[in-house]
């Protein structure tokens, strides 16, 4: 059996209100395309997308979560390996994207399919549960004041994180145990929290590349108390 060829696609990018035409070399922290001009000698960073992968999928998801303006731009698949020959053939057709569009067709990337599914999740993570601000609510009930004038300490360990990468947003889910430290005894409590993380930039502050999302605590019970 003939092994299957490896098909990338590159995917030139058009900046609808000024006209730019680039291609894409990855997603900016905002959401938007990372861009660079569209020429050959840029091959080595143009992003590649696999044809028969999730790639574009993941890409497309988080341009449409995280882009405060998606419809400013349109996109055109164009075979990596033919990328130095067609770029700017393409770059000439998008120069008038309304005359040119018979021809620009078989390139043209139909993004409604992705907005409609991302806006189907947001509306479905609305749904499942708002989101709570637990240290508002916390404050609200006196819980900070009382630990600082009882003189309480809490330690809190983690035992595992379990993720979920198969479907985007990714799910996770915290095992933890809390320990409410008082004079006269020591609490034992089981935590476990879930949540949602968004795919964002590495950097110092935040070198997993991730976002959270829809935090919940979803138990937090007493196992035991010893007296000291």
């Amino acid at each position: 059996m003939a092994k299957k060829k490896d098909e990338k696609d590159v995917l030139v990018v058009r900046d609808e209100k000024t006209g730019e035409i680039s291609v894409v070399a990855g997603l900016n922290a905002d959401g938007s395309p990372k861009r660079i001009p569209a020429k050959a000698e840029n091959s080595q960073s143009f992003l590649q997308f696999d044809r028969h992968g999730d790639v574009l999928d993941n890409f497309f998801k988080n341009f449409f979560r995280q882009c405060k303006e998606p419809s400013r731009f349109g996109f055109y698949r164009v075979a990596a390996d033919q990328a130095d020959k067609l770029l700017e053939v393409i770059k000439d057709l998008l120069k008038d994207p309304d005359g040119n569009k018979e021809m620009l067709a078989p390139h043209k990337v139909d993004t409604s399919g992705y907005e409609k599914k991302v806006q189907e999740e947001q509306s479905a993570e609305k749904q499942e549960q708002p989101e709570q601000n637990y240290y508002s609510d916390f404050a609200e009930k006196g819980y900070y004041n009382r630990i600082i004038a009882g003189n309480i300490n809490q330690v809190l360990k983690v035992d595992s994180v379990v993720c979920d990468f198969n479907g985007y947003p990714y799910r996770a889910v915290t095992y933890a145990t809390q320990k409410i430290i008082r004079q006269s005894n020591v609490t034992e409590r089981s935590l476990v929290t879930t949540c949602r993380l968004l795919n964002s930039s590495r950097s110092d502050d935040n070198p997993n590349g991730f976002t959270i999302e829809g935090f919940t605590i979803i138990e937090n019970k007493d196992l035991q108390t010893i007296k000291r």
